[in-house]
């Protein structure tokens, strides 16, 4: 990071100093050292290979306005483009096959954008990370990247996991190619609807539960998920539920090797936090973070040390609630491992054994219809099960009236990104 760091400076100091030289030159030199002859067109990206935006930045950055060891030749340019061609294992190419459409939003690693498949028309979502943004870290990207779309392949198919659609790599440019889920995830839930009725999240925490227990049977420990990561297919009542982002996934047999935290804080299992110690338990915690913080719109845990304090279920948003899906999130929420919940357990609980609402019937909403339950205003309580008794305040996930953003390391439709968890790893 050191070396990287001062490596942009340096960039930084010969791009001040290029320009300078450019401006005490400019009455020397003819412009046409710098900018396009004005009768020819600037060569630009094919349409399909980028968006609009970025198009329009590319031919920016041709004009000579604000970069340095821009190519004007037109033979070196092309050479630039077909270096930037993506194709997958079987040589097909990404811009023949696909057209680029709108950006869903940027992340930190990645974009994502909509796609169509020329053919077919099907739309997709595509996760596009490109060298030259991520100069420094593009080696540990491209990594994560195809590990990522590899460990995904390998899961197979399943109605709650997103669905794994193609992968192209390029000298310059990566993308993995996922199912296109319209309706944003469970973060966006909250932000609309605020608290969420317990019949419509049982369904929704069942299929969670699906979707763990199939990625625990390949061996595979997701180590990441929280409200950003679980899609939401409103489309439907009760909504689908699709786990996406396997960035931080890893298989079982491999997590003893990992020696630093992964993750998200609020969402990190105690002994995660501790050692880390990683099993498909921490899995389980994080189903009943997510459990907790759609039923009272608020994270149980406002710290990184979430073992000393138990979650609160006082407050308004908890007298709706039935003692069997309290029952569950306790036994969920337990710190210690040999003694939370299993797959299993969750299975056979009281609750999850509940008949899940028909559609049509007077619950179809989604929010709690007592406006105080699902206010965003939330307030200081001291936790009361689990025999703690520590005051502490709660995070608000989101507030209802916040706007949605959307950001790729959400994948497919994406994920919305609050800021309501600083994700580390």
């Amino acid at each position: 990071l050191r070396e990287a760091a001062v490596e942009a400076y340096r960039l930084s100091v010969v791009v001040r100093a290029t320009r300078e030289h450019r401006r005490m030159t400019s009455a020397f030199y003819p412009t046409s050292l710098w900018l396009a002859p004005s009768g020819d067109a600037l060569p630009t990206a094919q349409p399909n290979a980028l968006p609009a935006t970025q198009q329009t930045r590319s031919t920016k950055e041709h004009s000579g306005a604000s970069t340095i060891g821009e190519k004007s030749d037109d033979s070196e340019q092309r050479v630039d483009q077909a270096s930037s061609e993506m194709t997958d294992e079987l040589g097909n190419s990404f811009d023949t096959l696909y057209q680029v459409h709108n950006r869903l939003g940027d992340g930190v690693t990645a974009s994502v954008y909509v796609v169509t498949h020329h053919e077919t028309g099907t739309k997709l979502a595509c996760k596009l990370a490109e060298r030259k943004k991520q100069r420094f870290a593009w080696k540990r990207i491209d990594e994560i990247i195809r590990h990522e779309s590899k460990l995904l392949q390998s899961t197979g198919v399943h109605p709650n996991i997103i669905g794994w659609r193609g992968f192209f790599t390029g000298s310059h440019r990566i993308a993995l190619l996922l199912e296109l889920v319209r309706g944003g995830d469970c973060q966006q839930l909250l932000q609309r609807h605020g608290c969420i009725a317990e019949t419509t999240v049982l369904p929704m925490i069942r299929q969670l539960r699906d979707a763990v227990a199939h990625l625990h049977s390949c061996d595979v420990i997701h180590r990441d998920i929280k409200l950003e990561n679980v899609l939401c297919d409103t489309s439907s009542f009760p909504p689908t539920l699709k786990v996406c982002d396997f960035g931080h996934a890893c298989r079982a047999k491999d997590a003893a090797e990992e020696l630093s935290f992964i993750g998200t804080e609020g969402y990190a299992a105690p002994e995660v936090v501790r050692g880390p110690v990683w099993t498909k338990a921490a899995d389980l915690w994080a189903i009943g973070v997510v459990m907790y913080a759609l039923l009272a719109n608020m994270l149980p845990f406002d710290s990184n040390r979430p073992w000393i304090q138990s979650p609160d279920m006082s407050g308004r948003a908890w007298w709706q609630v039935s003692i069997e899906a309290k029952l569950l999130l306790v036994s969920l929420l337990e710190t210690t491992v040999g003694e939370r919940a299993t797959l299993d357990s969750m299975q056979r609980s009281a609750w999850l054994g509940k008949a899940s609402p028909a559609d049509g019937e007077a619950t179809r909403t989604l929010g709690v219809e007592q406006s105080s339950a699902s206010s965003p205003r939330l307030q200081t309580h001291r936790a009361s099960v689990g025999g703690g008794q520590t005051p502490w305040k709660s995070k608000a996930v989101i507030s209802t009236n916040t706007s949605t953003a959307y950001s790729s390391d959400s994948l497919g439709c994406l994920a919305a990104s609050s800021g309501s968890a600083r994700s580390a790893g």
